[in-house]
């Protein structure tokens, strides 16, 4: 597909005009290649007990990038969820996406769902992040491992105000 853009536009300028139509012309989509989208946010199945979910989406903060992995951490009664993401492996055409830079969900005293960014929480995770797993050690210390791909693995002990 790379090669296909770049052999029919040489700016972005003549990027910028083409429309659906140019693409149907040229033989790149026919209608019996379309798919319908019901949704083009990222979304979370809330379990409410009794075999019953609801359909919840994801605040904009956790859309900026790809989710690839989270952790639910429960401590004196409190649930935090830590988001981990990005892939910057995308095709030189596409880029990277990396705007998601670690995250803490949660739901506060009213019961709404927040995001603590990085900078407010210490969690703060920039790279490729692919995994995150949490360790006791045999001090009795717990760790967060977060994986990145061809990177360092990050470890954190304590994150401000939010201890595991």
């Amino acid at each position: 597909m790379d090669n296909l853009f770049r052999k029919e536009f040489n700016s972005y300028q003549s990027f910028s005009k083409a429309n659906f139509s140019h693409y149907q012309k040229i033989g790149f989509v026919n209608m019996d290649s379309l798919l319908l989208v019901n949704y083009d946010d990222s979304k979370w199945l809330e379990n409410l007990g009794n075999n019953k979910f609801k359909l919840r989406t994801l605040p904009g903060d956790l859309q900026l990038g790809p989710i690839n992995d989270f952790l639910v951490v429960n401590d004196a009664g409190k649930t935090n969820v830590f988001v981990v993401g990005n892939e910057n492996g995308g095709a030189p055409f596409e880029g990277n996406n990396e705007a998601l830079q670690g995250s803490i969900v949660r739901f506060n005293e009213k019961g709404i769902l927040e995001v603590i960014q990085s900078n407010d929480s210490g969690f703060f995770v920039t790279g490729d992040a692919r995994s995150i797993e949490k360790i006791r050690l045999k001090n009795g210390k717990t760790l967060l491992l977060v994986a990145q791909s061809q990177d360092e693995l990050l470890v954190f002990e304590k994150i401000k105000q939010y201890l595991f």
